[in-house]
């Protein structure tokens, strides 16, 4: 299915004249922004750039969404920069709609090195929120 949609959202990119060619690659540029979103890579597969932009069409345009909040470490906030200014260019978030990054900080694990969700190493949101209420009442005796 992802697949599918991100094909669908890079052919009305591409249709709508936002994607420039590179080494193969199809970039969108955003004015004001230091790096292009990467939509289609040389060899032809998506990244990150394109599901997320492909999820945001599908949130603002087809679901009519006043606002979309995504909660997500500090780290990405470069990336929703660029995600949202992207999107405002090509129309899919419209002046009275609104789309928001809520960072917070980086989640680290007992290494103290931040987690990588793509290697599937991660700790349940309760078993860390139960973590972080046992920490503190240890705190106040």
């Amino acid at each position: 299915r992802e697949a599918v949609v991100s094909t669908q959202s890079t052919g009305r990119l591409d249709a709508g004249g936002h994607l420039q060619a590179s080494e193969g690659c199809k970039l969108l540029f955003v004015e004001g922004e230091e790096v292009p979103m990467m939509i289609v890579k040389s060899d032809g597969g998506f990244t990150y750039d394109t599901s997320d932009m492909a999820a945001l069409h599908y949130r603002m345009v087809d679901e009519r969404a006043d606002m979309c909040v995504y909660v997500v470490d500090s780290g990405q906030s470069l990336h929703f920069n660029l995600l949202f200014s992207a999107a405002k260019k090509v129309g899919l978030v419209r002046d009275d709609q609104k789309v928001v990054h809520a960072g917070f900080g980086v989640v680290l694990g007992e290494d103290r090195k931040k987690f990588k969700t793509r290697s599937g190493d991660t700790v349940k949101l309760k078993d860390l929120l139960d973590e972080g209420l046992e920490r503190a009442e240890k705190k106040k005796k």
